[in-house]
């Protein structure tokens, strides 16, 4: 692979930013002339400095002699809650998590008036953010009330993607919930209405708060507001969602984009910064000992397979088909990985690279001699097909591979290994 593959911080992404910038441009038309409008969205030069310079993002390029840009990718944790990257609402809206949720109280009482409790502090909150909005006669130019400003959102803008209502309320809503350290309730809750809790519990303590916008219109507000949220399954999912109800900002670690050069897209150049950027984030992420678990997650548009063979080929296949926009359906995939199965999860991955695209990083954790051993099998395996095979494509194909990996074998890497 004659390209390298380096990790952008502050004091060394220079031009970069342009470079990636102008490089999802490129992919952005190269799609449209091939039909493929919507399939990857590019990012601002100030949105990737932001990327690179948080705490909670990993950024990589790949550059080629020329120190030209031909690929880069990055990874973010801590979504922001319930925006348009949102991935909890295809799971925390189904009858089976809101069972689970139930079970994990002793009494359903207690259950109730959980869930009553954190519906109405809910419904406060996004009143006080709404009304924010609609009095700032800069964002609300016509003067609507709030049920008109979200119709009017609606009508305008579509809202399940990025909405500037949606995106602002629950940002706002988030750091409100996060003051009062009630992040997990907020996402637990979140897609919870008003037929999910006890009406008569709900007047009670909303009698208690002295809130003087009466009960009924902030019920109605935020369920109009809820209502244009909520998502449309294309496709039941046909997997257990058990696994994933925990999924929330603080353990997501989002595949956000991963873009490489047209003329280099036959190398597996997606998948080595894909690991790049996943073993970093890992690093970081399970630096933190209370930490055992992560999600990956990553929102693709149906028909690009490309991103899809990158995902499939790391494990993550599974996967929830939404429509997100109208027009432009979306797979949501999800994969967990729990701390005492991420070495095995990164080994096979440096295993494929390193056979597949001789990609290999001073940060892989592969015992060279096994890996010898098993490249060793392969070309074994590969020299069987091609006594079997019978026309002149699988011919050139199981030669070539064995050519690669004969090639592989004599890299400095194994030389002079012995148990």
């Amino acid at each position: 692979m004659d390209v390298k593959i380096i990790r952008l911080n502050k004091d060394n992404y220079k031009d970069y930013p342009t470079q990636m910038y102008q490089l999802g441009e490129q992919i952005k038309e190269e799609n449209i002339l091939n039909n493929k409008t919507g399939q990857f969205f590019g990012t601002n030069e100030d949105a990737i400095k932001r990327y690179i310079e948080l705490n909670t993002s990993e950024v990589f390029v790949a550059v080629n002699s020329n120190d030209e840009v031909v690929g880069y990718a990055f990874t973010n944790l801590n979504v922001p809650q319930n925006t348009n990257s949102d991935y909890t609402k295809y799971f925390h809206t189904t009858i089976d998590y809101k069972n689970n949720l139930a079970n994990n109280f002793s009494d359903i009482k207690d259950y109730n008036r959980y869930v009553t409790k954190e519906y109405l502090r809910k419904i406060i909150i996004f009143d006080e953010k709404a009304r924010e909005i609609t009095e700032d006669p800069e964002r609300n130019k016509n003067g609507f009330d709030i049920a008109e400003f979200i119709e009017n959102q609606v009508e305008n803008n579509t809202f399940y993607e990025n909405n500037f209502l949606r995106r602002v309320i629950n940002i706002e809503m988030s750091k409100e919930y996060a003051k009062m350290d009630k992040t997990t309730a907020f996402a637990e809750i979140y897609f919870y209405g008003i037929n999910d809790v006890d009406r008569k519990l709900l007047e009670e303590l909303y009698q208690e708060t002295g809130y003087t916008v009466p009960l009924d219109t902030l019920i109605s507000n935020y369920e109009l507001f809820l209502k244009y949220q909520e998502p449309n399954f294309i496709e039941q999912p046909n997997f257990d969602l058990e696994p994933f109800f925990g999924v929330e900002s603080k353990n997501a670690l989002e595949i956000n984009t991963c873009a490489v050069r047209s003329d280099y897209r036959s190398a597996g150049l997606a998948k080595a910064m894909l690991y790049e950027t996943l073993k970093a984030m890992f690093a970081i992420y399970f630096e933190n000992p209370e930490n055992n678990e992560i999600y990956l997650v990553s929102t693709i548009h149906n028909s690009n397979t490309n991103s899809q063979e990158v995902l499939g080929a790391f494990g993550i296949d599974k996967y929830l088909y939404v429509e997100r926009m109208k027009d432009q359906n979306r797979r949501v995939y999800i994969h967990k990985i729990n701390k005492e199965d991420l070495q095995e999860f990164l080994y096979e991955i440096e295993l494929e690279i390193l056979m597949e695209y001789n990609y290999y990083s001073e940060n892989f954790g592969i015992d060279m001699l096994a890996m010898k051993e098993r490249i060793e099998q392969k070309i074994e395996t590969y020299a069987k097909q091609l006594e079997q095979a019978s026309n002149e494509k699988s011919i050139n194909y199981y030669e070539a591979k064995i050519g690669h990996l004969t090639d592989l074998l004599n890299n400095e890497m194994f030389q002079n290994l012995q148990r």
